[in-house]
């Protein structure tokens, strides 16, 4: 990673009473070549902070072989992780 920026519950325009956590990336890969990563989670503003740990759990993602979205895109992903448990300790 050589540029990051990241953004905590920006309003979300096209979608009234959600949020979203942005996460903008340049990456440089060992051979020099740039992706540009771009990634999200949505998060409604009416949720208190036990909720939103739930919601923040989908993480989606595009990457793009440049670093701008106007490049052509190179992959795109949902990733989502479960919450810790107690069980097993």
């Amino acid at each position: 990673m050589t540029h990051g920026v990241f953004n905590l519950f920006e309003a979300y325009p096209q979608q009234v009473g959600e949020r979203h956590m942005n996460y903008k990336m340049r990456l440089t890969a060992e051979d020099g070549v740039e992706y540009f990563f771009s990634a999200f989670k949505s998060v409604p503003s009416d949720h208190g902070p036990l909720q939103a740990w739930a919601d923040t759990s989908t993480l989606y993602v595009t990457v793009y072989r440049a670093w701008t979205t106007a490049a052509r895109w190179s992959a795109a992903a949902c990733c989502t992780s479960s919450r810790p448990t107690s069980r097993g300790r």
